[in-house]
């Protein structure tokens, strides 16, 4: 009988599954040996994997080569979100401009970030009593990639046609690159202007 082997380091890796059975092996045939494990902490993982068993003629052992392969495990993709509006102060029908910052605080990237469309083609909810307010042009990118550790932005340009005070509250949404599982942000206040 063929008996696989498999080696891997750091010993963080755990192996939820039991090793594959030995099997016996005609001349010229093949066959396939899996192991599932699960990851107990981020990292690089090495395995080292190879098979062995007797020759059925002679008794003695046969060895495979040795494949060696790595396994990168990185934590999920984590999304928050803030906006940031300006200039403080605005005048009547004057642009004004949006940035919602994306940070992705998890190491596996996240794919297909956007804005969440929470109010028509305005894509944000506005607050505050200023009143009519219309989307210019946005937001830019309509979606994007936000990879690991790192920070994103999308722009919106309003244009405020009434008086008072304006704010909006915005979140955003994607899907982790590893699980494929979608992911939002929180939902994340502006400041206000006036």
């Amino acid at each position: 009988s063929v008996v696989p082997t498999i080696n891997f380091s750091p010993g963080t890796l755990t192996q939820f599954t039991a090793a594959p059975a030995p099997v016996t092996l005609s001349p010229g045939s093949s066959t396939t040996f899996i192991w599932s494990f699960s990851p107990s902490a981020t990292g690089t993982y090495s395995l080292t994997a190879y098979a062995a068993g007797p020759d059925a003629i002679s008794g003695l052992t046969q060895t495979s080569a040795s494949y060696s392969g790595q396994a990168i495990v990185r934590s999920p993709a984590v999304l928050t979100s803030s906006i940031s509006l300006s200039p403080a102060n605005a005048s009547t029908s004057q642009l004004v401009t949006l940035i919602m910052t994306v940070t992705n605080s998890g190491e596996a990237d996240a794919i297909s970030v956007a804005p969440i469309q929470s109010n028509g083609s305005t894509y944000l909810a506005k607050v505050g009593t200023a009143n009519p307010v219309v989307l210019s042009t946005g937001p830019t990118p309509g979606s994007q990639t936000v990879p690991g550790l790192s920070t994103r932005a999308f722009t919106f340009v309003y244009q405020a046609n009434g008086a008072g005070v304006l704010a909006f509250s915005g979140a955003s949404r994607g899907t982790d690159a590893i699980l494929g599982a979608e992911i939002e942000s929180g939902p994340g206040p502006s400041n206000n202007i006036n």
